[in-house]
């Protein structure tokens, strides 16, 4: 019997877990700060992680390194695999080069796409990425996910998977507000478009492959996330729009746009992402700034 282990156990963690129980041989356990209510959750994170085969960590990105740092226990066997969307907000770094540095002589592997956690657990199909240096690793966790409704497709671009995943939730934020302010389907495939383009720069300027944009993690999760009334970037961006923004709810998208810009250091040239922080970050006219943006040549 396999064991995977999940620490962080909200909504995502969650609806990942009842896909993978639907196999047979498979025990899950979980760990999280709070209280879920689950029978498969541990009081002890030590007790989590003992003996474990994969431990898929789903920590919102503002306390995953915290997170990591205080685990200990973890068998140099266990397939590390993080689910989590988001940056360090002190140090800038994605989730998985923060698993490495912890954990330097375990595998690592990145687990990305569109999966929006109440689809998963209403059982609908869907695709997602899985990348790791070592393939066969990659291979492992896509056998383990066969015969469930998530189809994953391997990948050795960790980079590229990894960064995709924070990239879509900033864009994805003009998506939601384009909707807020009814500028239109046709007008939302031109920022679709430039999100686009502009998403396959950046990915080589992080030393990841551009054609990665064209992969479950990449335009899959940015399509899905951009046009849905569930995901919280597209609900905010929505909400900012008619003035009525969440406060106080985890929009990893906001949360990254000052970290990926301090990541790219120079970003003049990458007009997208600088609509997108002068709209959310300066108060800048959103319709105006919006236009502006598709005028470009």
């Amino acid at each position: 019997m396999k064991t995977i282990t999940f620490i962080g156990f909200g909504a995502f963690g969650q609806a990942v877990a009842r896909v993978l129980l639907k196999k047979q041989g498979l025990q899950v356990r979980a760990w999280d700060v709070q209280d879920t209510g689950q029978e498969c959750q541990v009081k002890d994170v030590s007790d989590a992680v003992k003996d474990a085969d994969v431990i898929f960590f789903a920590v919102p990105s503002q306390f995953f390194t915290d997170c990591i740092e205080s685990i200990g226990g973890v068998l140099e066997s266990s397939i590390l695999i993080t689910g989590t969307k988001g940056m360090d907000p002190k140090t800038n770094e994605l989730p998985f080069e923060i698993l490495k540095k912890q954990f330097p002589n375990n595998s690592i592997a990145v687990l990305s796409g569109p999966m929006l956690a109440n689809e998963l657990v209403a059982g609908k199909a869907t695709s997602a990425s899985i990348a790791s240096d070592d393939l066969d690793v990659a291979g492992r966790i896509q056998e383990l996910f066969k015969g469930t409704q998530v189809e994953l497709e391997v990948s050795s671009d960790v980079m590229g998977v990894g960064a995709l995943g924070v990239l879509k939730n900033v864009y994805v934020l003009a998506l939601g507000l384009s909707d807020g302010l009814a500028m239109g389907l046709d007008f939302k495939a031109l920022l679709v478009e430039k999100a686009r383009e502009e998403m396959m720069i950046i990915l080589e300027r992080l030393g990841a492959k551009k054609e990665s944009i064209d992969t479950p993690a990449g335009m899959g999760d940015f399509l899905a996330t951009g046009y849905s009334t569930s995901s919280r970037n597209y609900k905010y961006g929505f909400g900012f729009a008619q003035g009525n923004a969440e406060e106080g709810s985890t929009v990893e998208g906001i949360k990254n746009i000052n970290n990926l810009i301090a990541r790219l250091e120079n970003v003049s040239d990458l007009s997208f992402l600088s609509t997108v922080h002068s709209i959310f970050l300066q108060g800048s006219n959103p319709k105006q700034a919006l236009e502006s943006l598709v005028k470009e040549q």
